[in-house]
């Protein structure tokens, strides 16, 4: 089972949900690597976008509507963010999620992953 499977299905570590559906959840890690972050993904495993199907389709609707709502929110906060998903041998947990970041990195096995223009003081999203 992967990280993202794991922290869903079994709320190992415990954490709390940000927003979550039959489909959906967002949360932030227990260990966040930025000092805003937040994690949107499918309970369903999908490998990565590239390999969504058109089965699919409602569950990546919503994933994305999730998504945007999110980023409203951290833009207001922050003044922007960072979005990402990743696919193939590009992804270190294999299972689509999205990963909205901003402020500065939380450690510095981060900082080379982030660029130079996320900037800020809080924590909190």
């Amino acid at each position: 089972m992967d990280e993202i499977c794991a922290h869903i299905q079994l709320g190992q570590p415990p954490i709390r949900f940000l927003y979550e559906s039959a489909r959906v959840v967002a949360f932030q890690p227990a260990h966040p690597a930025w000092q805003a972050h937040i994690v949107v993904a499918s309970r369903k495993h999908i490998t990565s976008l590239a390999t969504a199907a058109a089965a699919d389709e409602t569950t990546l609707v919503e994933l994305l509507g999730i998504v945007a709502r999110f980023s409203r929110e951290v833009e207001d906060a922050w003044g922007g963010c960072h979005i990402f998903t990743d696919t193939g041998n590009h992804q270190n947990i294999p299972h689509l999620h999205f990963v909205l970041c901003a402020g500065r990195p939380t450690s510095t096995q981060t900082e080379a992953m982030t660029s130079p223009s996320m900037a800020g003081e809080s924590v909190v999203v």
